[in-house]
């Protein structure tokens, strides 16, 4: 049954595909602009349908909120600690009179004064159309075979929308959650026998709403001839919960009216005034994490989420997914990252603390190399033979080109060659060596534990035109020689991790749909796992590998003795273990009309 019937009042299907249509409140109509929302859900799927629509209906109930506080129009919060069973026992009555009320009211509309005055015969005037009836007809099934259990889990989120007028909610923390659903679920199913009644043309006794006695006072919508209710003089009116008290701030810190999405919004507001970048891609990747969460533990407070629910999360998604651990993590981290900028807004007391990441097995850090086939693919694609690149912003500019190029002949890692600037493309001293310095300088990271290691560039990389953006970077005064790097004025930070990480992905995807590589073993660093085989195969020693390589030396004693007596480079012999590797591919690479032009073209 999971996430079947969520929202099934919003769920209409027309033709083969579901709808979401919600009618707007009297009270916020004006604001909202229009009288109805609908939208397609693309679907033919009923329990995709009503999943979506559940989506959907927290953000339209988020617009409405947003709507009543711009109108003035607000809910007071109540403080239910101390109530017991009986009061939510009233808060279930409430809700049966209110489901058949509401039903009255969509067939009054139709009703002559002779019905409204006197029994009729004639039952049609009662009778709703076919798209109704489908809908409750779907919603008693769905409901006389549902647990209570299960009411608890995928109704709840339902019922509070409807109690939203009252200023109530109820936790899924609360101990009388599942008696208050077992009463709740009784309701529905009595309003749907005064709706079958009506159908049959009944005339049905019952409670108005407002006469259902409980621990709160009901906040009818707004109206015309409300005015004082929109915009609230200062004063609080008698009868009114004090603000502010100790039971509102006790019952604030239960509920912080606020989502994990109101905390992604936060989150990009925050990057901005750091002028840090926001990509579109990653903000997606954020709300699709927000969705599987809330779709998970069907929370949406900010303040009901607890360490629990997160392992728990974390749990669901190592075990159904079968995603690495390192996929898990990311997506866990999304959810402690959006806390914490809760916390630091004040939205509530505390984030989640304490490592919730899995370790990363060892075998998950492990690529295999690219094989000679593998290489001949990938570099005679046009991408390196014409010089035809993609237009995306994830494949980054000219990076395309030359970064798979570097790391091959250099097995270079992607943020060693992302932080290359003008200032690390140099001769080696007292040699005509020219290299690659990895430093430390310039707020750049470094793989090393040595501040400067030196790597002689490859000549096929120079004939190919590299020192050409070099010198382009240079007359533009950037710090970094790609166009794609940034550097924030403030932080002096580049953003070289995030272009990693969307090199990463436009990799993983031009490898396997472009060129049919699907080894999911091979990735870009695999070509790092090639530079070192191929290395060897030249003759590379142990210690001129790890040189070359920038592996972190064995022990503290060679670290400290490296400190207070530089370890001499045998740069001769790294540029000849470098300039002796070869590809057959490198014909390809170095045709005439391509050296010629070097020039790129943005094409696919």
């Amino acid at each position: 049954m999971g996430e079947s019937m969520p929202f099934p009042a919003h769920v209409t299907r027309r033709g083969d595909i579901y709808q979401y249509v919600r009618r707007v409140p009297n009270d916020i109509r004006d604001a909202i602009g229009v009288p109805r929302i609908q939208k397609s859900l693309r679907t033919s799927s009923r329990s995709e349908a009503f999943a979506r629509a559940a989506r959907i209906n927290d953000e339209v109930e988020r617009h409405f909120a947003d709507a009543r506080a711009r109108l003035g129009i607000e809910l007071e919060i109540r403080d239910m600690s101390d109530w017991t069973a009986s009061d939510w026992d009233s808060v279930a009555r409430w809700l049966e009179a209110r489901f058949i009320q509401d039903d009255l009211e969509r067939r009054l509309p139709r009703m002559t004064g002779a019905t409204l005055t006197k029994p009729t015969d004639t039952p049609s005037v009662h009778w709703s159309d076919d798209t109704v009836l489908r809908e409750k007809i779907t919603l008693r099934t769905e409901l006389e075979h549902m647990t209570t259990a299960e009411y608890a889990t995928t109704r709840i989120g339902f019922i509070n929308t409807r109690l939203r007028p009252l200023g109530l909610s109820i936790l899924p923390t609360s101990p009388h959650l599942i008696s208050f659903s077992a009463q709740c679920l009784r309701a529905e199913l009595s309003a749907l026998d005064t709706f079958d009644a009506r159908e049959r043309g009944e005339q049905i006794r019952w409670a108005h709403p407002d006469e259902i006695d409980g621990k709160w006072r009901p906040k009818l919508p707004a109206t015309e001839q409300s005015v004082t209710q929109k915009m609230r003089a200062t004063a609080p009116e008698p009868g009114a919960l004090p603000t502010p008290s100790s039971a509102l701030s006790s019952h604030a810190e239960q509920l912080a009216g606020k989502t994990l999405s109101d905390c992604s919004k936060q989150w990009e507001v925050n990057r901005k005034a750091l002028k840090l970048s926001t990509r579109t891609d990653y903000l997606n990747e954020m709300q699709r994490a927000i969705n599987q969460f809330e779709s998970f533990t069907n929370l949406t407070d900010i303040a009901t989420i607890r360490r629990h629910h997160i392992i728990s999360f974390r749990a669901h998604l190592k075990n159904t997914t079968g995603n690495a651990n390192s996929t898990v993590n990311k997506v866990v981290n999304f959810i402690t990252t959006l806390l914490k900028v809760a916390e630091q807004q004040a939205w509530i007391e505390n984030a989640v603390r304490g490592s919730i990441h899995l370790p990363i097995p060892q075998e998950e850090e492990n690529s295999e190399p690219y094989d000679s086939d593998d290489l001949n693919i990938i570099f005679n694609h046009p991408m390196f033979t014409q010089r035809k690149l993609h237009r995306t912003v994830k494949s980054s500019a000219e990076l395309q080109f030359w970064l798979p190029l570097i790391s091959c002949y250099h097995g270079m890692i992607s943020s060693e060659i992302l932080q290359l600037g003008p200032d690390t493309i140099a001769q080696y001293p007292n040699t005509d060596i020219l290299c690659f310095q990895i430093t430390t300088a310039g707020n750049r990271r470094a793989k090393t534990v040595a501040r400067r290691r030196y790597l002689p560039i490859h000549k096929l990389i120079i004939s190919l035109g590299f020192l050409d953006i070099v010198e382009n970077a240079k007359k533009e005064g950037r710090s970094r020689i790609w166009s794609a790097i940034d550097i924030n004025p403030e932080t002096l930070e580049d953003n070289s991790t995030e272009i990693s990480k969307n090199f990463s992905s436009f990799w993983s995807y031009f490898s396997r749909k472009k060129l049919l590589i699907t080894n999911s073993e091979k990735t870009l660093y695999s070509f790092r796992h090639t530079f070192k085989d191929k290395a060897r195969e030249v003759g590379a020693t142990e210690d001129a590998t790890s040189q070359l390589m920038g592996h972190a030396m064995g022990g503290t004693t060679e670290r400290y003795g490296t400190k207070r007596k530089p370890k001499p480079v045998p740069i001769r012999e790294l540029d000849r273990i470098i300039q002796s590797i070869t590809w057959d591919f490198e014909r390809n690479l170095l045709a005439p009309e391509i050296v010629r032009s070097k020039q790129f073209e943005m094409t696919f």
